[in-house]
């Protein structure tokens, strides 16, 4: 599944010296279970090649109901 959500990147300064980001690039959301300052924590994710690497999260204000569907979407595809 896929959908298109445009938003800024929470952190973005932390990453900034493995990543440049570039108008239109998508990234996959993944929930962050063990992140300590946001249990609702979803991370951004890059496909760099062979590796992945976290480029940021979702905005706090979003996180709860981007965590909520992603969870539900990985029950019902039993993933």
């Amino acid at each position: 599944m896929e959908f298109n959500f445009e938003s800024s990147i929470r952190g973005y300064h932390v990453y900034k010296s493995i990543w440049t980001y570039e108008i239109g690039e998508k990234l996959r959301c993944d929930r962050e279970e063990n992140n300590a300052n946001d249990k609702f924590a979803v991370k951004l994710v890059r496909n760099d090649g062979n590796k992945e690497q976290c480029v940021g999260h979702v905005p706090i204000e979003l996180s709860k109901v981007f965590n909520f569907f992603l969870k539900e979407v990985a029950k019902y595809l039993q993933l």
